[in-house]
């Protein structure tokens, strides 16, 4: 087994090493690693790092689809010491390019599929030497296989300290230019620890994982099932039959995602009645908000299971969902959580404000990026430009980002409120409520809606829906109907994109007014 400092992320899953090595930790199609396989690989690649001449605080690059060898290399790279940035392979090559020229890696690991575009980004970016691949080998790449093999099962020599950076993750740049959130072995191993008593999580969970391995939401939900000494199924991506294919076949007993995953299978009812889900107890909810029309409906199918929703960002975390599945989100034990007004003076209950947020796995900064860190973290908390409305009770509840949030005529309009509303007609699938600028009020709401078959209600029933039950002033001015919402590389709805098509779409309706 390998030593354990107590503070290096790289040993996270070492009881699980020193209690049951022979368990299963990973599964993928037909592989499946033990506790004890799992740590020797991480090992021989930590050396095989060593051997290539990466030192303390040099930064890995992993641009991987989702493969287990990823976390071969995510905990071999820590366990170098070494900086891990992983990259999501569902971004532009533009964005990609960006994050390869700004994070100053040393070395690139890739899937055997993603060689070309890792080629030709580190082409474009003008950095980073060698390129190791999966599976591969040719002018200009390093045989995975090959590099390995030569190394030793021995753990590396510890060589770093537990306020050391051990992760660059790049958010998703809904706002400009990614921002490298530097996170340290320290703070992620407290977060993880922190949560546990809450996430009520045992060594007989088995959680399903196909979000990709680039995203914090994926890479979160794996180690908190390697550290309870759990077992992960890694799907290779998301597919709703196969997905609930592999719950029945492996006793998946939590499964976790963003929501835009969950209205996908929600959408095939059909297919739970060929798939057994009665094994899954926990469905984590993350990454976004959770429409009420989801949490009604998912004890329908999975009757077994509680909603666990989670809230975090990047850079910091974590509210979670109570283990009995009261409403409301409370904070893990050591978080101190502010809710603020513009002016920085606290909300009252009840009152809409930016939560802030402190614990010991905070980002200690942006990488290169003394602008975004002053603006987002100072002295400790971390400023999440995320609204949420907490009760006298201590329950909090997300109504959306800042940026999101819609002024009409001088009143608030948070676009969750407006979606939950939308949502409660029986032939609302989906929604994504938007602002477009208008002459008079500023701005006002635009509904994207997805219809249930039979895909025959109008424009005129819905908007008269929500008068019926929400504020006129909140009401959306459009509805546009639309077949599926699209989805950004991290799988929310991309709001971004809506956006711009609504902006679009009313120009050109008040073109033909006034033509």
């Amino acid at each position: 087994m390998s030593g354990v400092t107590g503070r290096d992320l790289g040993y996270l899953f070492a009881r699980a090493v020193a209690t049951t090595p022979d368990k299963v930790a990973l599964i993928q199609d037909a592989t499946a690693l033990t506790y004890d396989e799992l740590d020797r690989r991480a090992n021989r690649v930590a050396r095989a790092f060593k051997g290539a001449g990466i030192e303390s605080g040099d930064r890995v690059v992993l641009l991987f689809d989702n493969d287990y060898r990823f976390l071969e290399c995510y905990f071999g790279a820590l366990r170098a010491w070494a900086v891990v940035v992983p990259v999501n392979h569902r971004l532009s090559n533009e964005t990609v390019t960006y994050i390869l020229d700004h994070c100053d890696g040393r070395v690139l690991v890739c899937s055997a599929n993603l060689v070309d575009r890792a080629a030709e980004c580190v082409r474009a970016a003008g950095k980073i030497e060698p390129i190791v691949a999966l599976d591969r080998s040719g002018p200009g790449l390093v045989s995975y296989e090959d590099w390995v093999a030569a190394a030793s099962w021995d753990p590396p020599e510890a060589s770093g300290s537990e306020d050391a950076i051990a992760i660059q993750a790049y958010t998703a740049g809904s706002t400009g230019k990614p921002k490298g959130c530097l996170l340290s072995h320290s703070g992620q191993l407290w977060t993880v620890a922190a949560t546990a008593p809450l996430l009520s999580l045992s060594p007989e969970d088995r959680a399903i994982v196909a979000a990709p391995l680039g995203h914090k939401n994926a890479t979160w939900a794996i180690k908190r099932l390697l550290f309870v000494g759990g077992s992960v199924v890694l799907m290779p991506a998301f597919d709703p039959e196969t997905y609930l294919a592999a719950i029945a076949r492996h006793g998946v007993t939590c499964t976790t995602g963003v929501p835009a995953m969950y209205q996908m299978l929600l959408a095939r009812p059909e297919l739970f009645t060929r798939y057994d889900t009665r094994s899954v107890r926990f469905c984590f909810f993350g990454s976004a908000q959770v429409p009420s029309r989801i949490q009604e409906v998912i004890p329908k199918y999975f009757p077994n299971a509680r909603i666990r929703e989670t809230y975090g960002a990047t850079e910091a975390g974590l509210l979670i969902q109570p283990p009995d599945g009261s409403p409301g989100l409370v904070p893990i034990a050591g978080t101190e959580v502010r809710v603020i007004r513009e002016d920085r003076s606290d909300c009252e209950p009840d009152e809409v404000g930016e939560i802030a947020i402190k614990n010991p796995g905070v980002a200690r900064a942006y990488y290169k990026n003394p602008e975004a860190t002053g603006e987002r973290i100072r002295d400790g908390w971390y400023y999440t430009g995320d609204l949420v409305r907490r009760t006298s009770q201590g329950r909090y509840y997300v109504v959306g980002r800042k940026d999101d949030m819609i002024i009409t005529g001088g009143e608030n309009v948070y676009p969750k409120e407006v979606e939950d509303i939308l949502q409660r007609h029986p032939q609302v699938a989906e929604a994504c409520v938007v602002s477009v600028s208008h002459p008079i009020k500023g701005q006002v709401p635009v509904a994207f809606v997805v219809l249930r078959e039979p895909k025959e209600l109008t424009e005129p029933e819905l908007k008269a829906f929500f008068l019926a039950h929400g504020a006129a002033f909140a009401h959306p001015r459009r509805v546009l109907f639309v077949d599926a919402l699209p989805l950004s590389a991290p799988g929310k709805v991309d709001r971004n994109a809506l956006r711009a098509q609504a902006e679009t779409v009313v120009r050109d309706a008040n073109a033909q007014v006034t033509g």
